[in-house]
């Protein structure tokens, strides 16, 4: 005879969801966040605060910004690069990355970046208070990567998900909003990219957001589990692939002038991209499309040698590689400039160089420098 059925009390606590624990989190969260406030006093974004928590209402006066400013939201997040910060045991950089991921989409195209809405997702804050340490660690980053960028965060979200992997390990994903203002006159138009212009590109000597999850199916193959606690040129090698992205945005802000006419623009330029996910093929590509031209890089970057070992590691094709990884290259800009451009970039402590040219025909020639090195060229088609 089957068991009789026996009702079960159940809670939300036992679910992984604490509303106590989680509102201390989202206390500590918030509280830094009004740390970066003090990035935009007396500059457009100020922040005027109605509701004090990290969800509250919080506004900004934009009543006396000149005819023709124009506001643009920008949306990105960190990728999986927060689980490579996990097996580091380093939630403090990984702040960085999500606001330059966003921070430098909205740069590329005018913009100049003022408040970030964040979004924070965690599988599980527990019953006690032991997982608040990373909740503000993290938040803690988020002073630090703000403070560079020049931005503050308005608002935010904490959410608690049960679904995200076992509950015995912290996991979390982190995404956000940018808000950006400019001017009509300085708003870059990616149609007016001619064939010969020059290409700058701007190096990236870490693995930026692209490609974290290929990266991590070959190195845990290779070395297991504890793949983080390789040694590689004498670092853990889950250090050397967490290094936090190189910062473009506040030069590619000084290029364009940002929103305030009153402020020069140092260079010019007809486009810019950021090389996030999907590679130098996809960013390019999109760029360019709207011009109908292709470009050749023959002046490309090295990688960096953390990413030619993954590459060796895991045999992947150049082709694959370039498709996948930003290949040592954060950042191009197209520009008939291409020396005031490096030079800003100098400025901020950014390397650059003229890395190619734009072609009449749609297609990227890419001179290759990949590990493997099955072909001298490498070519991709522009997407129509």
């Amino acid at each position: 005879m089957a068991e009789a059925w026996k009702p079960k009390s159940f809670s939300y606590g036992e679910s992984g969801v604490d509303v106590h624990v989680e509102a201390e989190a989202s206390r500590t969260l918030y509280e830094y966040s009004q740390l970066t406030s003090k990035n935009r006093l007396g500059r457009l974004g100020e922040i005027t605060t109605l509701h004090d928590d990290f969800r509250g209402v919080r506004y900004s006066d934009v009543g006396e910004l000149p005819a023709g400013t124009v506001t643009y939201e920008f949306a990105d997040g960190a990728g999986s690069k927060p689980e490579i910060a996990r097996i580091a045991g380093n939630l403090r950089t990984i702040y960085t990355d999500l606001a330059e991921a966003s921070g430098a989409d909205a740069a590329c195209r005018g913009y100049e970046p003022v408040h970030l809405v964040v979004h924070v997702k965690v599988n599980t804050l527990g019953q006690d208070n032991d997982r608040l340490r990373q909740i503000q660690e993290l938040a803690a980053g988020s002073v630090d990567a703000t403070a560079r960028l020049g931005i503050s965060i308005s608002n935010g979200e904490l959410a608690q998900d049960n679904t995200m992997g076992s509950l015995d390990q912290f996991r979390f994903e982190l995404a956000g909003m940018m808000t950006g203002y400019s001017h009509e006159s300085r708003l870059v138009d990616s149609s007016k990219i001619k064939p010969g212009e020059p290409l700058v590109g701007f190096l990236e000597p870490g693995f930026r957001t692209n490609g974290h999850s290929l990266v991590r199916d070959i190195l845990e193959y290779y070395y297991g589990p504890d793949w983080g606690e390789e040694i590689f040129m004498g670092q853990r090698l889950a250090d050397l692939v967490l290094r936090p992205s190189e910062v473009y945005t506040p030069a590619l802000v000084d290029m364009t002038g940002g929103y305030d006419l009153r402020r020069p623009a140092l260079a010019e330029f007809d486009g810019a991209v950021n090389i996030s996910g999907g590679g130098i093929p996809e960013k390019l590509g999109s760029l360019l499309k709207a011009s109908g031209c292709g470009a050749i890089i023959d002046n490309p970057f090295q990688p960096p040698t953390p990413m030619d070992l993954v590459q060796r590691l895991g045999m992947v094709p150049d082709k694959e590689a370039y498709n996948t990884l930003c290949m040592g290259t954060g950042l191009i800009v197209v520009t008939s400039d291409p020396d005031s451009v490096i030079e800003v970039g100098k400025k901020h402590g950014l390397t650059g160089k003229e890395i190619g040219s734009v072609t009449d025909e749609p297609v990227i020639w890419i001179k290759n420098r990949g590990a493997v090195q099955d072909q001298k060229w490498l070519e991709f088609p522009v997407a129509a």
